[in-house]
């Protein structure tokens, strides 16, 4: 049996168990579904996890597709990295929180290409999303932050956890440093005006991708709790950097559980917005992303069958 052909059965039990554990999850959240019957609420619903599946479709992988694209000699239909990225996205909700990396690797196979350019445009497609979602959080909600830390304190933990992640970063830099150097200077298009261009267009891309998704929740808070729509772009900020907290926690699958804790955890303190609720919200919030990401899949096996695998980008 042929690597490719084990590659492609592997990715099919992996699609199954993702299928599984998102079901187990959404089964598990408890959620009061009576709120759906109310019309305006399904229609939310509906309209944002499909926003949120062509955003995800066209918008995420976009970094990840032009990086590739710097860092590897050989070009690839845009529609085939896609189709894989939206796939593997779906394994995120595996155990671990990397599984949907890991599943990237089948471009290499299918391609021909070196999987440590796949790695290399995910870690650089990691960083720009990371720093993206960082000043795009603090631009939409810096005020209500600092309002929230004057109120509430500011945790030593949050002190202890940054410390610690710095200190990690720092080891790892001086440990690394050889391997890292000798890896630029084989890879110089890491360091090329066309990768620094090709970051930059896709810092704008994930940050209306932010937009578009962050939009989703704070819509989803307002109409539900009742919040002024004034507090829309705080709210954004909130999802995005609740987001940014879930991607970054190790174990947690898709960030499940995360970004409830910290949106309900900021949101809580208002006494104008019932507890019941955030909590309602945010699970609705949760399940509009899985849906989805769902239907990122299968526009990218629409795409697929569409263009019999030769189609343009």
């Amino acid at each position: 049996m042929d690597k490719k052909r084990i590659v492609n059965i592997i990715g099919k039990i992996l699609m199954v168990l993702s299928i599984v554990f998102i079901a187990v999850k959404i089964y598990r959240y408890n959620l009061d579904f009576s709120v759906l019957f109310e019309k305006n609420i399904l229609i939310a619903i509906a309209l944002s996890a499909i926003a949120c599946g062509f955003s995800t479709y066209f918008l995420s992988p976009f970094g990840f597709v032009r990086i590739l694209g710097v860092v590897s000699p050989k070009k690839i239909l845009a529609r085939k990295i896609r189709y894989t990225y939206c796939k593997s996205n779906l394994y995120k909700y595996l155990p671990g929180n990397v599984m949907h990396y890991v599943g990237r690797n089948q471009i290499a196979v299918d391609e021909g290409i070196a999987h440590s350019e796949v790695i290399t445009a995910s870690v650089l497609e990691v960083i720009t999303i990371v720093i993206t979602s960082c000043i795009l959080s603090l631009v939409l909600s810096y005020s209500y932050f600092i309002q929230w830390f004057e109120t509430n304190g500011f945790s030593w933990k949050i002190l202890v956890i940054a410390a610690v992640a710095v200190i990690i970063a720092a080891v790892l830099a001086v440990v690394f440093r050889k391997k890292a150097a000798e890896f630029i200077s084989q890879h110089k298009s890491l360091l090329s005006k066309k990768m620094a261009g090709e970051i930059l267009i896709s810092a704008f891309v994930y940050t209306v991708n932010f937009l578009v998704t962050a939009f989703v929740s704070a819509y989803l808070i307002v109409i539900i709790t009742g919040t002024d729509y004034s507090a829309l772009p705080k709210l954004c900020g909130l999802s995005v950097m609740a987001w940014l907290i879930g991607f970054i926690t190790p174990g947690a699958p898709g960030g499940i559980g995360i970004r409830e804790s910290v949106m309900c955890m900021f949101l809580a303190t208002n006494d104008t917005t019932s507890t019941s609720g955030i909590l309602t919200a945010v699970l609705l919030y949760r399940i509009v992303c899985i849906l989805g990401d769902v239907i990122a899949f299968l526009i990218g096996v629409v795409g697929e069958k569409a263009g019999g695998g030769n189609g343009q980008n």
